[in-house]
């Protein structure tokens, strides 16, 4: 009887553990299932997001090499370069000179003590040539955008930082 008793609970012993494992081999596998469709939609909202910071970028570039925006033009040429080569993508496109030249389209009124050379997208940018934040809230509309800021260097000679906000819509 001892050995019968035994047995049954060796036998019994077995199947729990089995039962056991392979509960969590489920779990596990349908956990990991989870994460591989939590990282395509991650994948897939970055890639998103990846396709027009590259179309941004592309405008930097033509706004850099084609619209002679650098030289020495007045405020008001370089402001209508940036209203008639602007898209509705565009929140707000600027140019940061590193004499501290501001010219930001649409117009926004700054504080008199307004430094863009201590901006963070500008230090970021002259840092790592290109810049794109985090997503943030626009203080004045509220809405939620990113900034994507260039380094401007042209022969070798650093003239300051190129930017363009654009509105990040929810999905």
């Amino acid at each position: 009887m001892r050995i019968y008793k035994k047995m049954v609970s060796v036998i019994i012993s077995v199947i729990f553990t089995a039962t056991l494992l392979s509960g969590c081999g489920i779990s596990f596998d349908i956990g990991f299932e989870n994460m591989v469709i939590e990282t395509k939609t991650i994948v897939q909202e970055d890639y998103d997001i990846s396709i027009d910071v590259k179309e941004i970028e592309i405008s930097l570039d033509y706004f850099i090499e084609n619209l002679n925006i650098i030289e020495e033009q007045t405020e008001s040429e370089v402001l209508d370069a940036f209203e008639n080569n602007s898209n509705l993508v565009m929140k707000y496109i600027y140019l940061a000179k590193e004499t501290g030249q501001f010219y930001l389209h649409p117009f926004v009124e700054m504080p008199e003590d307004y430094d863009v050379r201590a901006r963070p997208w500008y230090i970021q940018a002259m840092k790592e040539e290109i810049y794109i934040s985090e997503i943030y809230e626009d203080v004045a509309t509220g809405e939620q955008i990113i900034t994507i800021a260039k380094k401007i260097v042209i022969d070798s000679k650093l003239y300051g930082v190129i930017g363009i906000d654009v509105v990040v819509d929810k999905n």
